[in-house]
């Protein structure tokens, strides 16, 4: 092969590499954290708490964190998703020091909120999805609500309750028959893809 001839492949491969570099959308950044099966914590009224290993509604099976450029994604996926009753909470600390909480609550109505230090935090670009038939209960947060990070640290939690409030079952994603209500084990950082 000539000179000539390699170097014009060499220009053309890097020229075609380049391209493809720039047109491939940016990949995002990811963790899943796969929970212990059967390590639900049933509370009866102000009792002691016990494992629940029978309890399917609040058993956390997997959750997702996927951090794109633009917005936040948390998928929590359970056992068994009850109709009525049950609570997702994601907590979320970022790059910059801010700690966030979303709530989605279930108990006839929904609720679904961002909030900061106990204060909410306005974001109507804020989505959520649950299907029942998978268990799966997504958030979707726009990065420009959470101060635009580049990197967060997550965690989750699921809660279902009777309708009297005298039994609630609890999961953290990422502890084994342990939950603390006042702060949810967040996972390794993720980093904006």
């Amino acid at each position: 092969m000539s000179h000539r001839l390699s170097a014009a492949l060499a220009a053309g491969a890097l020229a075609l590499a380049t391209v493809a570099a720039t047109a491939a959308p940016a990949q995002a950044g990811r963790r899943t954290l796969v929970d212990d099966k059967r390590d639900v914590i049933k509370r009866v009224g102000a009792g002691e708490a016990k494992l629940a290993p029978s309890n399917q509604s609040a058993d956390v099976r997997r959750f997702v964190t996927t951090l794109t450029q633009q917005k936040l994604v948390l998928s929590t996926t359970v056992r068994a998703l009850p109709r009525n009753y049950w609570a997702m909470l994601w907590q979320v600390q970022t790059d910059t020091g801010a700690t966030y909480t979303i709530d989605l609550l279930k108990t006839g109505g929904v609720t679904f909120a961002l909030s900061t230090g106990g204060v909410d935090v306005p974001c109507e670009a804020m989505t959520k999805s649950v299907n029942p038939v998978k268990g799966k209960v997504t958030a979707v947060v726009p990065l420009t609500c959470l101060g635009m990070p580049g990197a967060v640290r997550a965690g989750a939690g699921a809660a279902a309750t009777d309708r009297d409030f005298g039994r609630i079952f609890t999961d953290d994603a990422a502890r084994t028959g342990k939950i603390r209500p006042d702060r949810l084990r967040l996972g390794r950082t993720v980093k904006r893809g």
